[in-house]
């Protein structure tokens, strides 16, 4: 146990606790840093739904990053979706979208649209529709930054649009 650990009372919040300082993990497998140290993704659904919860936006946005599959869980990142910190709403639509939730997709295009990152492109893939297939070749062209992760998100699509898309896209290069 870390020294910094051993010295927090018992009764010290989860995250500040000895649990938390020995190291927890995203669903995805990245660490996740609240600040002081990592959380695993062996969280108890009521943690993570306590989190989702939570005041602080960014400890809000974080949990987002690990939640997992749980109708619970799903409930309170879909009412993220309307929160007013951009982080926490763009979080819980990633979140969704790696889960495969449809209720992620307008969140999803409007991110694709004005901030699309990595994760966005990831999330968006998870869910993509036509549109987002569109939305994503044209992504690949204007940001060359994240086309490389836009061909793989669309291979990993298994969808005859998101085939053709890439393949055009790879003949451009």
């Amino acid at each position: 146990m870390p020294p910094s650990a051993s010295r927090l009372p018992r009764s010290a919040p989860w995250w500040q606790s000895a649990d938390r300082a020995a190291g927890i993990r995203r669903a995805d497998g990245g660490d996740c840093d609240l600040g002081r140290s990592t959380v695993e993704a062996s969280l108890p659904i009521a943690v993570i739904v306590e989190l989702l919860r939570y005041a602080d936006p960014a400890v809000c946005a974080d949990a987002c990053r690990w939640a997992r599959t749980d109708p619970a869980v799903i409930a309170v990142l879909v009412d993220l979706l309307d929160d007013l910190n951009a982080a926490v709403h763009a979080s819980a639509a990633c979140a969704l979208g790696r889960m495969g939730q449809a209720a992620a997709l307008p969140v999803l295009m409007r991110l694709l649209q004005k901030m699309a990152t990595i994760e966005v492109v990831e999330a968006a893939a998870m869910v993509a529709d036509g549109d987002i297939i569109v939305l994503l070749g044209r992504l690949a062209r204007s940001r060359r930054d994240l086309a490389d992760t836009v061909l793989d998100a669309l291979d990993a699509c298994e969808d005859t649009l998101a085939a053709r898309v890439a393949s055009g896209l790879r003949a451009e290069r």
